[in-house]
């Protein structure tokens, strides 16, 4: 028996993927809403995006697990279903940019998407089991549409390019076969941080784009500290793992090892000004009860997380940084 899971869900606003079908028959338009326009399969995942904007995807190494019965088995459970989010979530962002640089758009508004506004798709051996609804969120109405008959009238639907789509799955593939943390964390934590900002929540937004800045300085210190790592007299390494673990240890926080960095011409003066300006406002919030930060903070916290992301990745993002007030 062949039983493969995907974790779907629809973006906050409707889209057509490529042209609007024709509403003349409402049989006729359910089928092509549910099309798959866009398929994406290699050794590592699926990726399945429908005409009416529904994006479905499958993790394979998040597959073939047996139902929790304990706690320890429930933990990884819950983690795998985190990760499998955090990956939809990284596609969301690739996707919002993708558009934005093809279609020159701003559509999406990109929006972090929660377990709440996912729905999971199970097939055995090649046919769906069920559709569970999403009914704590807006994916609940755009799974009903499909089933509605005046779907179209209800409902003004942009339409994004398979240019678009493509450019958005290509990138998404290339990261998930040669750096796949970028999206499994990175972009992930990137878009939580973009979410918070749009929300209002700039303490939050900066604490998170601070842990992504602090970690990405250290994967960079520790890329350096392996290429300084040669072989001395004797065959043993100029770094030992005692000297390793010194080197990356408590002693070396991100305030040392990027004033290093800048030393050795791995991190440029302005970046390094940039950090240090963001890592004082992170502990005034940490340790002094907060900081009063204004939008124009947060943008330079997710763009300085982006530029250390984008150089270890080779991978750039348009940023939507579009702001709305509750009920306009």
């Amino acid at each position: 028996m062949s039983r493969t899971l995907y974790l779907a869900f629809y973006p906050s606003l409707p889209f057509w993927v490529g042209e609007e079908p024709d509403d003349a028959d409402a049989e006729s338009v359910s089928g092509k809403m549910a099309e798959h326009v866009y398929v994406q399969k290699d050794y590592l995942h699926e990726l399945i995006i429908c005409r009416d904007g529904r994006i479905a995807l499958r993790i394979r190494e998040l597959e073939g697990y047996e139902p929790a019965v304990n706690s320890e088995q429930f933990d990884a459970a819950l983690q795998r279903g985190v990760t499998h989010l955090n990956y939809l979530n990284s596609f969301y962002l690739i996707l919002d940019s993708a558009v934005q640089e093809i279609d020159r758009l701003s559509y999406f508004n990109f929006r972090e998407i929660t377990s709440r506004d996912t729905f999971a798709l199970e097939y055995v051996d090649g046919k769906l089991l069920y559709e569970p609804f999403a009914s704590q969120s807006v994916t609940s109405e755009f799974q009903r549409t499909r089933y509605s008959s005046n779907r179209l009238a209800s409902q003004v639907r942009q339409s994004i390019s398979i240019d678009a789509i493509a450019y958005a799955g290509l990138v998404f593939s290339n990261l998930l076969n040669s750096n796949k943390s970028v999206l499994e964390k990175d972009f992930s934590e990137l878009g939580r941080s973009l979410s918070e900002y749009k929300n209002g929540n700039y303490e939050i937004s900066l604490v998170v784009a601070w842990l992504l800045i602090e970690r990405s300085i250290n994967e960079v210190w520790k890329s350096h500290l392996d290429r300084l790592n040669a072989e001395v007299s004797g065959g043993s390494k100029r770094i030992n793992a005692e000297r390793m673990e010194f080197l990356t240890g408590n002693s070396f926080v991100a305030a040392v090892t990027s004033h290093v960095l800048e030393l050795f011409g791995l991190v440029d003066c302005q970046l390094l000004k940039n950090i240090d300006r963001l890592r004082k406002l992170r502990n005034k919030i940490v340790h002094k009860g907060g900081s009063r930060l204004s939008a124009g903070d947060i943008q330079l916290a997710i763009e300085t997380a982006h530029e250390l992301i984008a150089r270890r990745s080779e991978i750039r993002l348009m940023l939507n940084f579009g702001q709305s007030l509750s009920g306009n």
